[in-house]
């Protein structure tokens, strides 16, 4: 009944963007976020549930070349990517090739495919924002709104470690095991599909609070922003995925340089109070001894606290350094 329903209500969201163009973001965040909820209780766990959400986008994408024609759907990369289309081309040559090396290599089309859309989707991505986000305030408000579900993750994730042994809150399949610390970890995944997709979302929601907190106008408690920055995180510990916690720090550094490089100059009120929040936040769980946590949540921090340790390696594995 739910999964028919969920349809239902798909093919109805598909056409009103289709034809209206309106609330599509939210749409598209809600198809997003429950599509792996519905597969969890649909029997069988089809996998069809993975691209629903490719449904509403589709739908959207086309009525945007309906409405603008496919030639002047394509101004965003012309009008402000002129510096960088020689390297978009090459990048499109070297797309094209390994679509080619991967079709001769495998003999298997639905392999070179999958990877074609991957790197495709973002570009199609950069067509449906720049039509549908027509200011500051739509960006903010589609921020808002993806935190709201990344945190709805999170606490998810949370009850899921808690025990609430719900059907949506577990792994799609058998579940991903974790063999470290001596033990036998589990990747708790919340109301996604697999830990790796919620922590995903959960460092996502993160990254864009920092931002919405940098960029804004108005005063803001930043100790209080920066627990819950850290809730998420422990969040994303408890999916067993590291590098998430990597990616939220890289993003942090990466965002403070180029805030830096436009604005000349740091605001305190800004970075010093959060800065000031993280090294005590640090010096605690320094301080602390671990015995203190249960078990099996040290596991999972001891576990998250080696990924920075590991990056090197990573590196050099990969032939990088």
């Amino acid at each position: 009944m739910i999964t028919a329903l969920f349809f239902g209500c798909l093919g109805i969201a598909a056409i009103y963007v289709f034809v209206t163009g309106k609330h599509t973001l939210g749409l598209l965040l809600v198809f997003g976020f429950t599509q792996d909820s519905i597969r969890k209780l649909t029997p069988g766990e089809p996998i069809i549930f993975v691209v629903t959400v490719g449904i509403v986008f589709g739908a959207v994408l086309l009525g945007i070349w309906a409405r603008k024609g496919f030639a002047e759907s394509l101004e965003p990369f012309v009008r402000y990517t002129r510096k960088i289309q020689i390297p978009i081309l090459v990048f499109l040559f070297i797309l094209v090739l390994q679509f080619i090396y991967s079709l001769v290599s495998y003999g298997n089309v639905i392999v070179g495919f999958i990877g074609l859309t991957t790197y495709l989707a973002p570009f199609l991505a950069v067509i449906v924002g720049y039509y549908l986000a027509n200011d500051v305030e739509d960006i903010r408000r589609f921020m808002y709104l993806y935190i709201a579900a990344g945190g709805l993750v999170a606490v998810s994730v949370l009850a899921s470690f808690m025990g609430l042994d719900w059907a949506i809150f577990k792994e799609v399949g058998s579940g991903l095991k974790i063999y470290d610390q001596g033990t036998v970890l589990k990747s708790y995944s919340g109301i996604m599909r697999t830990g790796e997709v919620a922590a995903w979302h959960i460092s996502t929601a993160a990254c864009l609070i920092i931002a919405l907190v940098v960029t804004s106008s108005k005063p803001r408690n930043f100790f209080i922003v920066t627990a819950i920055v850290g809730l998420l995180m422990l969040a994303v510990a408890l999916t067993g995925r590291r590098k998430m916690l990597m990616l939220v720090t890289l993003f942090i550094v990466i965002y403070f340089l180029v805030y830096l490089y436009y604005r000349k100059t740091l605001e305190t009120k800004y970075f010093f109070t959060v800065i000031a929040t993280l090294l005590i936040a640090w010096v605690v769980l320094e301080t602390i001894s671990m015995e203190n946590y249960s078990d099996s949540l040290r596991n999972y921090i001891v576990r998250s606290s080696t990924v920075f340790g590991d990056a090197s390696g990573r590196f050099v594995e990969l032939g990088i350094t």
